[in-house]
């Protein structure tokens, strides 16, 4: 539980967080009085504090303690000298359920349900009052309907305050009741993921990372002594993406040529390059990967890219049907999983060379590496395996039922999480013939590193819709999605995503609760994050899309 009060005094209201990220927030569109509404500073002369800007006027005023850590909301009018006291007992990600939590920009639903308890209409019908990430104040809204028993109600989906769609960002919706006349508490706070969808031909294996860009000016004084002042770095979430259909890697608008079906991409060796501007007397710095390999899975090959350049430099021969690539984390090694012929393979990144070969069984679709460093887990059809590095060999084995479909690695947690896909059984008519195949089930399921047990589940759901959608007959499995797994770097690799025969869903797998459902035209295919964790990207290659997820990020 996390604790925070506030006090109104002379001048000078002060809120006291615990020592996370949390936010004051003055409502501008409550009356009477704000004199400076907007996002509060922290106070210089008390650190871990906030405080509202000055108050010269000795009356009524508004004010709404949020937290960003816990997602807790709580708004009161108030006279200067009276004291607030509040309790956020709800921990992150745990608050109001509202809907499905995530739209896509420009494509909302008209209406969005929030399911809370304590819902009173006697002085009015509530309001939801909408922020961004930044904690600024966005919208409210008035209900539409509300539950007889006061534990959901409805409103019109939220817009901007001009009317227009809320952009690609996002969101907490906090639940305003009316208390009594001139008087509100905001109940509860849940949060809402609007997405952008970007149009790309048949994006399929999809990779993120930061590159950051600063600058730094010399000046050079009388004296001959040079002055030198640096900016601060500005990063940004970037995508890298293999384009299936057109036998290409998309990158920063351009594109490379690789091998046939691209169906993964790694990317890796970060490296900062200068560039100097003698008019200005400015030089500019980026740091980015440089490199990247790329799986193709029609031509059994994987190609190694020049990022800065735009061009593929080498081309190695690996099993058949290379399906999914894990990174060893000093960038040295790569290891291929080969889906047709059963194999992991191994790359020497440091010569650009193949190297040793192991058969793990049939139809292998994904692989992560062990947090320790020093072995790799590959899935696929009833099976996880552990392959030791260093000798090269299985040296664990468990069985599962149905077929993996990706897999990846909760490190801090010591933790798989794989999304499992399990073929449903035959059926018989009436007269007792065999007649066809029932629906598969699809689910996420925790692997407990330490002593091989499962965990919880989530995103529990029917694989049939997977049957209409092969890549135009391409893939020799309908549910293939070996990267569509990922696990943050942020959080104590406590967050995960996964994709469904539907859509996706994120989860929690440190408290064991869903977070997010989304729903999308065709099968996500490909799942990445940039380290940050400001954002998610899916891939949907059968509806020539990638999708933006925005995540957290106070």
């Amino acid at each position: 539980m996390y604790d925070f009060s506030a006090i109104v005094g002379a001048n000078d209201p002060i809120v006291n967080p615990p020592s996370h990220t949390e936010r004051c927030l003055a409502d501008p569109n409550s009356p009477p009085i704000f004199v400076n509404p907007g996002e509060v500073s922290v106070a210089a002369s008390a650190p871990g504090q906030c405080k509202f800007g000055d108050l010269t006027q000795n009356t009524f005023y508004n004010f709404t303690f949020q937290s960003g850590f816990c997602h807790t909301f709580h708004a009161r009018s108030e006279t200067i000298g009276n004291s607030i006291t509040d309790t956020c007992s709800t921990d992150a990600w745990t608050a109001a359920s509202a809907d499905s939590h995530f739209s896509v920009s420009g494509a909302s639903p008209s209406n969005v349900t929030v399911s809370t308890n304590g819902i009173i209409t006697t002085y009015g019908a509530p309001q939801l009052v909408v922020y961004n990430s930044r904690m600024q104040f966005i919208n409210r809204m008035t209900a539409s309907s509300v539950a007889p028993d006061g534990t959901s109600a409805t409103f019109p989906f939220p817009t901007t305050s001009t009317g227009a769609s809320l952009p690609n960002e996002f969101y907490l919706f906090a639940i305003q009741n009316n208390i009594a006349n001139n008087d509100h508490r905001i109940i509860d706070g849940t949060y809402y993921s609007v997405g952008a969808n970007t149009t790309l031909t048949t994006p399929f294996g999809i990779d993120a990372f930061d590159i950051q860009t600063w600058t730094r000016v010399c000046i050079v004084d009388e004296s001959g002594k040079p002055h030198c002042s640096t900016s601060p770095k500005t990063t940004i979430p970037t995508p890298i993406l293999t384009l299936y259909d057109a036998n290409q890697v998309s990158y920063k608008g351009q594109t490379i040529a690789v091998g046939t079906q691209p169906i993964a991409i790694k990317a890796y060796a970060v490296t900062t390059g200068s560039v100097f501007d003698p008019n200005e007397e400015v030089t500019t710095f980026t740091s980015a990967p440089s490199r990247a390999i790329v799986l193709n899975f029609g031509s059994n090959t994987a190609s190694i890219l020049d990022l800065n350049n735009s061009s593929t430099v080498k081309t190695i021969n690996v099993g058949t049907q290379p399906v999914a690539v894990t990174l060893k984390s000093d960038g040295t090694r790569a290891y291929v999983a080969n889906y047709g012929s059963g194999t992991v393979a191994e790359i020497d990144l440091t010569t650009q060379t193949s190297g040793r070969t192991i058969s793990v069984g049939s139809n292998p679709q994904s692989l992560t590496m062990d947090p320790a460093g020093n072995a790799v887990w590959v899935a696929g059809q009833s099976y996880i395996k552990k392959i030791d590095l260093t000798t090269f060999t299985v040296t664990a084995t468990q069985s599962v039922a149905g077929t993996v479909t990706s897999v990846a690695t909760s490190n801090q947690q010591n933790t798989l999480v794989y999304s499992l896909v399990n073929d449903g059984a035959f059926f018989a008519t009436s007269g007792g013939s065999q007649s066809g195949q029932s629906s598969s089930t699809y689910t996420v399921q925790e692997l407990h590193l330490g002593d091989l047990t499962n965990g919880v589940s989530y995103g529990a759901s029917l694989a049939v819709p997977y049957s209409t959608y092969t890549m135009n007959g391409t893939l020799p499995n309908s549910t293939l999605a070996p990267g569509a797994t990922q696990v943050s770097a942020q959080w104590a690799n406590g967050m995960a995503a996964s994709a469904t025969p539907t859509g996706f869903v994120i989860y929690d797998v440190v408290n064991h609760v869903e977070l997010m459902r989304g729903t999308t035209a065709t099968p996500v295919r490909g799942i990445a994050s940039d380290p940050n964790n400001w954002v998610v990207y899916l891939t949907t290659p059968d509806s020539n899309s990638y999708i933006t997820v925005p995540l957290p990020h106070f």
